[in-house]
């Protein structure tokens, strides 16, 4: 059994950056999926693009940023780490898990693009380029997860 929730075990050490790469992934998936569930819900069992988008979207962006930023504060009061100096490891990490990122990013921009090009109504493009965002997000912090725990 993974010991990777367990920030108490003195045989797993977490380091800060690892803890801010779990809240960030955590407010990512969280905020998105909130996001989905109140566009559908206005959109009422009709088209999702008729559905008053901008302000969930936009608030789902604030909430991320600051859960991100509150959580990993409310972490290091109530389970305070080492330190928050990143060593050698959590910046090559970080540099892989970015790489991950921008590829996903790269190629994820191929879609809003396309609907661009198309003219798609802009709910489709808006969409595209947050659902893009947050896939980015998601698999660059999986990434620097895994390589946490497996190494490179």
């Amino acid at each position: 059994m993974s010991k990777i929730f367990d920030f108490q075990d003195e045989a797993v050490t977490v380091s800060y950056e690892e803890r801010g790469a779990w809240v960030y992934l955590v407010a990512v998936v969280a905020t998105f999926a909130g996001y989905v569930a109140v566009v559908l819900g206005r959109a009422g069992g009709g088209a999702p693009a008729d559905a008053d988008y901008v302000a969930p979207l936009l608030w789902s962006l604030g909430i991320s940023i600051a859960v991100t930023i509150i959580g990993r504060i409310v972490l290091e009061i109530v389970r305070p780490g080492d330190g928050t100096t990143a060593d050698v490891r959590d910046k090559e990490i970080a540099r892989s898990g970015d790489n991950v990122t921008g590829m996903v990013v790269g190629f994820g921009v191929l879609l809003p693009l396309a609907l661009a090009l198309i003219e798609a109504d802009h709910f489709w493009i808006a969409n595209s380029i947050y659902a893009v965002s947050a896939l980015a997000a998601v698999v660059g912090t999986a990434v620097k997860l895994v390589t946490y725990r497996r190494g490179f």
